[in-house]
């Protein structure tokens, strides 16, 4: 990293932490192709269908210790179908970010089937 860098990331992180958020999805978002923009603004947009859905009461909800629960449990078939060496990172990174995210529903770990 060259200095002038360096200075802006100083400068970046003296900034206040909603700042920095802005900051670094902008910085993000940059570095995305206009296609990857597309699709992020079309899970957006499902996101917020299913939202409103869940409070039409439309749709039900499944806790996430559920969701991994059955996760886990299809883990063998996964394997079968060649399915869970890049699943099985992604798996690994959303209990990562579940348990960051949602500490008071419960810590969820990976288990070895």
């Amino acid at each position: 990293m060259n200095r002038s860098a360096a200075k802006i990331v100083d400068e970046a992180l003296s900034l206040p932490p909603r700042s920095r958020a802005k900051l670094a999805d902008k910085l993000l978002d940059s570095l995305n192709p206009p296609r990857q923009r597309q699709i992020d603004k079309l899970w957006a947009d499902e996101v917020e269908d299913r939202i409103d859905a869940y409070e039409r009461g439309e749709i039900k909800v499944v806790s996430g210790k559920t969701v991994f629960h059955r996760l886990r449990k299809n883990q063998k078939t996964m394997r079968l179908f060649g399915f869970l060496e890049p699943a099985g990172i992604e798996f690994k990174e959303a209990i990562n970010f579940y348990n960051q995210q949602r500490p008071n529903l419960g810590m969820i770990s990976p288990r070895k089937s």
